[in-house]
């Protein structure tokens, strides 16, 4: 059905009929319309120019959406490669983390190693200095003890004297 003025076209067939609108907003079939070439071509370019019109409408809103979605993509291509270069650099901060945190791991190993070798040296070193500290003090005692006790007799003086200055830490020397 076609609209023509304010009369209406129905094909049926090869035919068309005028519907028509009386003024009592009935519709009455007038009968069949011979159309004109002339009329028909009217009505032809009428409907196709309303629908080059849409389409040209619809071609540029394409070409909108179009260039919207290459500048679109663009956007997304240029994030990309910023994302890519920021996870590169994260990467590189990761891996030299990584890498020190493994040099810090390893100084600490070392570390506990060395305090265990320190305990075990001093778990045998305390005991021997406290021997040879009271080893000291009982040679520092008996040193004492000669040096300001008197001499018995002239023999043992002279036996002390002549021990004394052989021995290693006689003060002769």
């Amino acid at each position: 059905m076609a609209t023509w003025g304010d009369a209406q076209l129905l094909e049926k067939g090869d035919t068309f009929y005028v519907l028509s609108e009386t003024p009592s907003n009935s519709q009455t079939l007038t009968g069949p319309l011979q159309i004109t070439p002339s009329l028909f071509s009217t009505l032809t370019s009428a409907a196709c120019s309303q629908y080059a019109m849409n389409l040209g409408r619809l071609q540029q809103e394409v070409k909108n959406v179009q260039k919207d979605l290459n500048s679109f993509q663009q956007k997304v291509i240029e994030t990309l490669q910023k994302l890519e270069g920021k996870l590169s650099y994260l990467t590189d901060v990761v891996s030299s983390l990584e890498n020190r945190s493994h040099d810090v791991e390893q100084r600490l190993v070392r570390e506990e190693d060395r305090g265990i070798a320190r305990s075990k040296v001093l778990t045998f070193l305390l005991p021997r200095e406290k021997e040879l500290r009271e080893r000291g003090a009982d040679l520092c005692d008996r040193f004492l003890s000669r040096t300001l006790s008197p001499p018995a007799t002239d023999r043992e003086a002279a036996r002390t004297s002549v021990s004394d200055s052989t021995h290693p830490l006689s003060p002769h020397e």
